[in-house]
């Protein structure tokens, strides 16, 4: 399920995981789109891993304590893909998604403004990134 209007591949994208609560991760989908984000909602592992692999998002969060998965998807075949925030239960979980992987952790429920401040700073972290690989690219 792609709870997405009109999405290309030239876009860069957040995806939501709800690998916990799918009413957690529908309300973060819909803060971040009424925030002005582009934004994904997958319902399930497979389908989120097809959208990483199709969409190349600039920034991940995830939703879900598979550990398993989530190290397998961070630590393998996605890994430095893009930052991945890990939306976690309780604080003592931070320390398994870090272990794991998770480039920062969010412990729910979700603060509509500090999921904002996360999202603009690796948001910029990510542009910075571009403008300075340009940079390099050109000779400068």
């Amino acid at each position: 399920m792609m709870n997405s209007a009109s999405l290309t591949r030239s876009q860069k994208h957040i995806i939501v995981l709800a690998g916990g609560s799918h009413t957690e991760a529908s309300a973060i989908t819909r803060s971040l789109r009424e925030l002005g984000h582009s934004c994904l909602f997958s319902p399930d592992y497979r389908t989120f891993e097809q959208f990483v692999r199709w969409l190349n998002p600039e920034l991940i969060l995830l939703d879900g304590e598979d550990y398993d998965f989530l190290r397998c998807f961070i630590g393998g075949r996605h890994a430095g893909l893009a930052p991945t925030i890990h939306l976690v239960s309780h604080a003592v979980n931070m320390r398994r998604a870090f272990a794991v992987g998770a480039t920062d952790c969010i412990v729910k429920p979700v603060l509509t403004e500090e999921l904002q401040a996360c999202v603009n700073v690796y948001r910029q972290l990510h542009e910075m990134r571009h403008l300075h690989l340009e940079s390099l690219s050109a000779g400068i």
